[in-house]
């Protein structure tokens, strides 16, 4: 908390960011195609839908990229997922810190 008093009762290298996000705000969805319909059904237009694929696909990309890194990666190594030149992701560090020191001329 703000001032201290909670503590995580999970090891946070075994929580992904994944679960961290649906725990607080429910699961990740780009696009509301499985909902949009009479009654929470799926979008009575998705069958013939050419965006749909397109948001389907978008969506497994962000829950693969919220699942590639855990929560003590994120926190205390200061690390990001980031997409690799295949289909995956790799877990990067923090930038190296440039001193803020004048050139010489």
């Amino acid at each position: 908390g703000a001032r201290g008093g909670m503590r995580l009762c999970v090891d946070p290298h075994e929580v992904t960011m994944r679960q961290v996000i649906e725990a607080i705000q429910g699961p990740v969805y780009v696009a509301t195609c499985g909902t949009a319909g009479p009654e929470g059904a799926a979008c009575p237009f998705r069958p013939e839908c050419h965006f749909n694929p397109v948001w389907c696909e978008a969506e497994r990309i962000l829950t693969r990229y919220f699942d590639s890194i855990s929560l003590y990666e994120v926190v205390c190594e200061h690390k990001h997922p980031a997409l690799t030149r295949g289909s995956g992701f790799e877990v990067l560090g923090p930038a190296p810190q440039v001193p803020d020191v004048p050139s010489a001329r």
